[in-house]
């Protein structure tokens, strides 16, 4: 069977895989057991205009092709995100070439083919974010040309402890508990930490070597608690924390994500803060939300890395 899919931000795309399949959906979720086909689950997340995040499970009596088409009436970009070894082939511009579990990038003009074999339960997410959205996000990053993809490529073949973590937060048994402000925070920063990962530096570190070395997953650890507190700990305590001496501590995280501790944490905080106010929070509930004690710090701080005020940032994003 081929399974055509006309991913767009919007509900209508999951009604039509549902006429398809000769079923209904239920609240933007799709549940089909068949007896040709199989046990089929789609579960869809709608945020406002800007995201999408899809779970598929898939428990077929006989094999499936899912073909997504482009789009010609909007402009997007979709993570496919194979955790688990979970799909076998995809098939890029009718060429197909094996992959295992890793993360693709598929922009809307592109078409894609996921060959889904029977008697196997294949589990994967996507996540698809307009343009807007998506810009606003990667802008300035080293993920910057990513906004000139024409065509699904791999973006990584091996997910980082922290990706991974954000993967899990997302993965539908957590997701349904989630606010959609929660979710939204979530599929942005996985994509910030996919650009970092991806960056140069990353990449000549984990192509180095066959697997991630054991203090690099330390640092990976220290890093995922670091991004998550809105007050820097004390740097000797993160090191004890990693099992490391504070000299090999701070060498080795400056290797991996090209800053010293202090600096990377204060630009992930500006990096959420920019988030935030796209988001619509005023200045001052994000410098709270972040802790800063002072609003003045805070404006300060996000003007030396961004060149422009919080106030002066949120109203470029609106227009």
């Amino acid at each position: 069977m081929i399974l055509n899919v006309e991913t767009e931000i919007g509900e209508n795309w999951i009604n039509l895989i549902a006429a398809q399949l000769e079923t209904e959906t239920q609240d933007s979720n799709l549940f089909c057991a068949h007896d040709k086909y199989g046990n089929i689950i789609i579960k869809s997340f709608h945020i406002e205009d800007d995201i999408i995040v899809t779970y598929w499970q898939f428990r077929l009596h006989e094999a499936i092709e899912i073909h997504q088409q482009p789009s010609v009436d909007s402009k997007y970009y979709t993570l496919h995100i194979f955790h688990d070894t979970s799909i076998d082939n995809i098939n890029n511009n009718m060429n197909r070439f094996l992959i295992k579990q890793g993360i693709h990038i598929t922009p809307s003009e592109s078409s894609i083919k996921l060959y889904l074999t029977e008697f196997i339960t294949w589990e994967y997410m996507t996540i698809t974010f307009s343009e807007k959205y998506f810009r606003s996000i990667i802008t300035g990053t080293p993920g910057n040309n990513l906004l000139e993809c024409k065509i699904s490529m791999r973006l990584c073949e091996t997910m980082s402890f922290h990706v991974n973590y954000v993967v899990d937060q997302l993965k539908s048994s957590y997701i349904e508990n989630l606010s959609k402000f929660q979710i939204k925070t979530l599929c942005s920063y996985l994509l910030l930490t996919i650009v970092q990962d991806i960056s140069p530096m990353n990449n000549s570190i984990y192509n180095k070597q066959k697997r991630v070395d054991p203090d690099v997953e330390k640092i990976m650890r220290i890093e995922a608690k670091l991004v998550e507190v809105n007050q820097l700990p004390n740097i000797n305590f993160l090191a004890r924390d990693s099992g490391m001496s504070l000299t090999k501590f701070r060498k080795l995280f400056k290797e991996i994500y090209g800053l010293p501790v202090y600096e990377y944490y204060a630009k992930n905080r500006i990096e959420k803060a920019k988030i935030l106010l796209n988001d619509g929070f005023s200045v001052s509930e994000v410098a709270t939300q972040l802790g800063y004690k002072k609003l003045h710090f805070f404006s300060k701080s996000f003007k030396s890395y961004t060149g422009l005020s919080p106030s002066v940032f949120q109203r470029n994003v609106k227009n």
